[in-house]
């Protein structure tokens, strides 16, 4: 199998793959990827339903009253204990046990030269995830980044 060249491998991967967009609630969990060397970002209590699937390759932070104005590589993920995302001095530590998910960013794309746009259906935050593709992310409508249903 070691000669299997990469120019085959890809083409299996989608030209449309799915874009995880999370909710981003303060500037505290801005700085787990903005001007950082290994951005990430960590998922609340709820984590999203549908993940891990073959197809989603890009993660989109969704700006809490701001929104969506750049989208990165999904590196790798893991679902960890709430306290060891942090050593115990950062503002974001918490003592807890309950599992997040752990998201490891890797390129980062800005869309639309860095303007905030928000999603097709609305706000987030109650419901603090919500699907889309590549296309989508790369060509918004009036400012708005189509979601899609994903079942």
């Amino acid at each position: 199998m070691n000669d299997v060249s990469p120019h085959k491998e890809t083409a299996y991967e989608s030209p449309n793959p799915f874009v995880l967009i999370g909710f981003v609630p303060t500037e505290d969990h801005m700085l787990c990827f903005t001007n950082n060397e290994n951005p990430f970002y960590f998922s609340g209590e709820k984590k999203p339903t549908k993940f891990g699937f073959k197809n989603l390759k890009y993660f989109a932070p969704y700006i809490k009253e701001k929104g969506v104005r750049e989208y990165y590589e999904i590196v790798d993920y893991q679902i960890i204990p709430r306290k060891q995302i942090f050593k115990t001095n950062h503002p974001l530590y918490k003592d807890q046990e309950d599992e997040r998910l752990l998201i490891r960013l890797g390129q980062r794309f800005l869309i639309d030269n860095g303007k905030y746009l928000k999603i097709s259906d609305g706000s987030i935050g109650q419901i603090p995830y919500r699907y889309t593709n590549l296309k989508n992310i790369r060509t918004p409508k009036d400012n708005k980044i189509e979601v899609l249903k994903v079942s």
